[in-house]
């Protein structure tokens, strides 16, 4: 879903695209803070089974914000038929479908991968730069060189991370707001 520099990128540091996966960065993030080795191993091997789907995130609040979107609007078609047809039961029923639907579309709303992974990516970033810092304290200069190096590939990744989002928003803000649904969940799927 990212572009291949960013793909590149991601492959080379310590961090991941996508709803359930940056939680799990973040809380292996935590889990290597605590040096619990056995929590972060086992959360490791979460991230790499969700690489692989990548749609958990997704599947468990019932589908992306874009296609709840557009079977909101498609509900309110209906519920308006149904009123003209003067079918007043099947738009008490319509009325029903559509708030839950809206309740579920502010649930995957609420949920925001893309600020996940950066706040995800400036922890490993600070402890990163400690790193480096405690090693030019103990005059492991090679060990101060590779914290700096992974930092700049975390920072460029993020940096790459966050202009593909931006892009991809935008991409589905214009989809939306054309009714162009299949586009704005195409768009909502690079997001996520």
């Amino acid at each position: 879903k990212l572009t291949a520099r960013a793909a590149e990128l991601q492959g080379k540091a310590p961090g991941g695209a996508g709803g359930q996966l940056g939680v799990l960065l973040a809380k292996k993030s935590q889990a290597l803070e605590r040096e619990d080795f056995a929590e972060a191993k086992a959360l490791s091997a979460q991230i790499a089974q969700l690489q692989g789907s990548g749609k958990a995130k997704r599947a468990s609040l019932g589908g992306s914000a874009a296609a709840v979107e557009a079977q909101i609007v498609e509900l309110k078609q209906q519920k308006a038929n149904a009123v003209a047809a003067e079918d007043y039961d099947a738009a008490q029923a319509l009325t029903t479908r559509i708030k839950t639907a809206e309740k579920r579309l502010t649930a995957l709303k609420s949920h925001n991968p893309a600020a996940e992974l950066v706040a995800a990516g400036s922890r490993v970033l600070q402890k990163l730069d400690a790193a480096k810092n405690a090693a030019i304290d103990n005059d492991d200069f090679d060990g101060a060189k590779r914290a700096k190096t992974w930092a700049a590939t975390v920072a460029e990744a993020q940096r790459v991370y966050q202009r593909e989002v931006a892009e991809a928003e935008e991409r589905r803000n214009q989809a939306v707001a054309a009714e162009q649904f299949e586009e704005a969940k195409a768009a909502k799927g690079q997001i996520e």
